[in-house]
């Protein structure tokens, strides 16, 4: 709010001194929603159209980015923002990639892969127009090679991770995704000489260096080369645009007052730009292409070294359990010769047992055995059996005493 005083008469007039009340600070928010609700004065058409509401939102923005950057929530509020309000395709881009890396829910799934579609539409759409039918099907090819490379190794590093791994299903995964991948480089490299300058292409060669390779620096350079060429392409425009307006007033100056020195000098500054723009446009070429050639020979920093260690971890196991197979092949016949010789030994001690007993009965005088002389093992009849047999063979004692004795 504005408060007015009139100070004291100067110079016979009067001074209106104007002082502006200090600014109440922001308040700390305690969570997305309060942020959120702060900046809902965009919705109102008024007030979103003034540059100091603008400027307003994006504090807030960037506070809840720095206290809530690790939260999928927050890049989904800045993502929206950037859609909606302030236009800005390289700060959206931003915002979503880094909502992909904040593990994000389903429904923030879903918002990441509707924007970046619209993204990719309307970046194809402006840049699409000046190419021919050959390069969108390459391109397509390139984009569909890459996509498959892509989710071909996020289900590797998926079986990786699990306790119980097949080796040869994440072979087999790595082998797809290592030849969907060199297929779409080269067709993005035979596209890059024809035509160096198309954003999509651009664009699309980063998605794959930055996914497959992570070679973000790189990606990085030509998500940037892409920017600028369109913000020329953009700049180009107006400058047309322009020059025709000034083309229009200088006839019309022509026709009214006869000066032709105007038109000279604005064909002499268009030409000059034209001039300036074409050296910007090759020098970002030569570092470009310098760039790539450097970076080509370390293209693939990760897979040369995941599948030497798969090999390696193969092999490892492969050996291990030709060693168990071995020792247990072993372990077994001995176990089974030692067995094969306790039952023996045990059946030749048992023969023994017996023969000890027999002739320590036999040798025994204090025993006198008196068989009968018609014994009839049928019917188990004993006559004048005067000796308890149960002390000699114990083992015989209970078929003896059920007998019947005569």
């Amino acid at each position: 709010m504005l408060q007015s005083n009139y100070s004291e008469q100067i110079n016979g007039q009067y001074t209106k001194i104007e002082q502006l009340k200090k600014a109440k600070p922001l308040p700390k928010y305690k969570s997305i929603f309060q942020i959120q609700n702060s900046i809902k004065f965009l919705n109102i058409s008024k007030l979103r159209k003034q540059q100091a509401y603008i400027a307003l939102a994006e504090q807030i923005l960037n506070i809840g980015q720095r206290k809530f950057g690790g939260e999928s929530k927050m890049w989904s509020t800045i993502a929206l923002y950037h859609s909606s309000f302030s236009k800005n395709n390289m700060h959206l881009t931003d915002a979503l990639t880094n909502m992909k890396q904040a593990m994000p829910n389903i429904l923030e799934r879903w918002q990441v892969f509707v924007m970046m579609h619209e993204l990719e539409n309307k970046q194809s759409s402006s840049g699409s127009n000046q190419l021919g039918v050959t390069f969108r099907i390459r391109f397509a090819k390139a984009s569909k090679d890459h996509e498959l490379s892509k989710n071909y190794l996020c289900q590797a590093y998926m079986n990786l991770s699990k306790d119980n791994m097949d080796l040869e299903r994440i072979m087999n995964l790595l082998d797809k995704a290592i030849l969907h991948e060199r297929e779409s480089r080269l067709v993005f490299e035979e596209l890059m000489k024809l035509h160096p300058n198309s954003t999509t292409l651009l664009r699309g060669f980063g998605a794959l260096l930055r996914d497959i390779y992570r070679d973000d620096e790189t990606a990085l350079l030509m998500f940037n080369q892409a920017t600028s060429i369109e913000e020329e392409q953009t700049t180009m425009t107006k400058d047309n645009s322009d020059g025709q307006s000034q083309m229009q007033k200088s006839i019309h100056s022509i026709q009214h007052i006869g000066s032709i020195g105007s038109k000279g000098s604005d064909n002499k500054s268009q030409i000059s730009q034209e001039k300036k723009k074409k050296k910007k446009k090759n020098s970002n070429k030569s570092s470009l292409t310098l760039d790539l050639t450097q970076d080509k020979k370390n293209l693939i920093p990760g897979f040369l070294e995941l599948i030497i260690i798969c090999m390696a971890v193969i092999t490892i196991c492969l050996l291990i359990s030709f060693i168990f197979v071995i020792n247990t092949f072993q372990s077994s016949v001995k176990t089974v010769t030692t067995i094969n010789d306790c039952t023996e030994i045990i059946s030749y001690e048992y023969d023994l047992l017996l023969f000890s007993k027999y002739f320590g009965i036999r040798e025994d005088e204090s025993i006198e055995i008196i068989l009968p002389t018609s014994v009839i093992i049928t019917g188990i009849k004993f006559r004048y059996l005067e000796i308890d047999l149960s002390q000699c063979i114990p083992d015989m004692s209970a078929a003896i005493l059920a007998t019947e004795t005569s």
